[in-house]
């Protein structure tokens, strides 16, 4: 083999990997040439983040029930650049994550077999992406990275002190991002328990501890003295832990359990999914390996904790896909290996047609697409001006009547306009929550501003609360200066 087939062929997973990544990191709401509206989710942890940025506090100054991490992770990404830095970090995320796929695959397979398996499983992603900027997205790489040193451990035997302090490192990251994801680590290790004491190496467990526990607080101390040292530590815990067991339970345990049983069927009828399950089963039948039993209880264990919210959320799914590289690895290179290599590279090749391309196709066309509007939020056609979108033209009306720093108030979940207007809410419940999960909190939010009187209020027609706040406008000197589809501005008049 000369030098340059022989690059190549080392170099060209790579490629293809860095290509999968770029196609299908043009399924953000932000992608490198054009910026769309960010969804609920990503818009507060955005806001968060510039909140953070000003000098303030998630928790004690800005209200969310998310782990500290997403905020970091935002911050982060508009320290890079406030146009493209969370397109960067996004990017990142998802080739780190098609990067370690690619090497599960590899454990087993040869290059084209673990792209093939990469291509088709990852392809199964784009269901559950909605836009991106979720905990769930930036939970993947850490999920992926752990699981391939533990399908490495229990194959290969291999492991070594690094390893198991990022591994530790993954597992307190992802449970500073939302803790029911933390359910790969808990099966793995419970694994490795019982391997290592049918083995009878018990001094390894103690060595797999003490690195372990040096990679959990390696992430954990910092994060939970960056929050004492600031007054939100208190503040955290209410809202991450005490807000979110609420946040799953408050309809009471017969309705939540008839909840999470549906959602876990609503995740099933996803036939990739569903198949992954038989296929793992089929190979507990087939081989009888401990690692495959263990496996199938993480499958399952997995799905459960994702539909503990009761909620069908299709973003909450995106922390299954790591997961099917194995099965779906183990399927194609059983198919790799029929006798009739005809048939064999028939199948390969429709797998990948009806299974992994089109997607990326689609997002192919995407990227053409938002190549063509780069730029394009507001367009002038014959001095009138027109906006492609319901949110920028919004904040673009509000704009009118406001300037940046301005304190407003929002009504329900429209942190994507205070982040469009740069302004900031005029309480730490920049979106409301129900009050009937958390009375509380509606009261806090009530008595914040009626101490700090926000310049605009805007009102949704359909706003949970609309006529205790329509009372608190008509009792404080508040006039209607025009209406937006549901939503009706207030000015103060003063």
């Amino acid at each position: 083999m000369t030098k340059v087939k022989q690059y190549i062929s080392n170099r060209y997973p790579l490629l293809l990997i860095i290509l999968f990544s770029f196609l299908f990191s043009m399924m953000c709401t932000n992608t490198i040439w054009h910026q769309e509206s960010t969804y609920v989710d990503s818009s507060v942890f955005i806001y968060v983040a510039r909140i953070i940025l000003k000098g303030g506090m998630p928790y004690l100054n800005v209200f969310d029930h998310k782990g500290p991490v997403i905020f970091l992770i935002n911050a982060f990404a508009l320290l890079i650049s406030k146009k493209n830095g969370l397109y960067i970090v996004e990017f990142l995320n998802i080739f780190i994550t098609f990067y370690f796929m690619y090497k599960i695959a590899k454990i087993k397979a040869n290059k084209n077999i673990s792209l093939i398996t990469l291509l088709i499983v990852s392809a199964s992603l784009f269901k559950y992406f909605e836009g991106g900027n979720y905990t769930e997205e930036f939970a993947l790489p850490f999920i992926t990275i752990s699981l391939y040193f533990f399908i490495d451990y229990f194959f290969n035997n291999k492991i070594n002190n690094f390893r198991l302090f990022i591994c530790g490192l993954s597992f307190g990251t992802v449970f500073l991002l939302r803790p029911n994801m933390v359910v790969l680590w808990t099966v793995m290790c419970i694994g490795v328990l019982i391997k290592n004491i049918i083995e009878k190496t018990p001094k390894n467990l103690y060595k797999f501890i003490l690195l372990f526990i040096s990679g959990l607080i390696s992430i954990t101390i910092p994060i939970l003295i960056w929050l004492i040292k600031n007054n939100a530590f208190n503040d955290f815990i209410s809202d991450y832990f005490i807000f979110n067991e609420k946040y799953s339970s408050y309809l009471g345990i017969a309705v939540m359990t008839n909840k999470r049983i549906k959602t876990i069927f609503h995740f099933l009828k996803d036939p990739f999914i569903l198949f992954s399950i038989i296929i793992n089963i089929y190979m507990i039948k087939k081989d009888k390996k401990f690692f495959d039993k263990l496996y199938i209880s993480y499958l399952i264990t997995n799905l459960i904790f994702i539909s503990l919210s009761g909620r069908q959320y299709g973003h909450y799914a995106m922390i299954i896909i790591p997961s099917l590289i194995y099965p779906y690895n183990y399927l194609i290179l059983k198919i790799s290996n029929l006798k009739r290599k005809k048939l064999s590279n028939f199948i390969l090749l429709g797998l990948v047609i009806v299974l992994g391309l089109p997607n990326y196709v689609n997002a192919s066309k995407k990227a053409i697409n938002d190549y063509k509007m780069q730029g394009v939020n507001v367009v002038h056609i014959n001095g009138e001006i027109v906006i492609n979108d319901y949110c920028h033209k919004f904040a673009y009306l509000l704009k009118q009547y406001v300037k940046k720093d301005d304190k407003i108030l929002l009504s329900g979940y429209q942190n994507i306009i205070y982040n469009l207007t740069d302004t900031y809410a005029p309480t730490k419940y920049s979106y409301q929550p129900p009050n009937f999960i958390y009375p509380e909190k509606n009261e806090e939010f009530y008595k914040e501003i009626k101490i700090n009187k926000p310049k605009i209020i805007v009102l949704s027609s359909n706003y949970h609360d609309y006529d205790r706040l329509k009372t608190f406008i008509d009792n404080n000197d508040y006039i209607e200066i025009f209406h937006y589809g549901k939503n009706y501005v207030y000015k103060k008049n003063t």
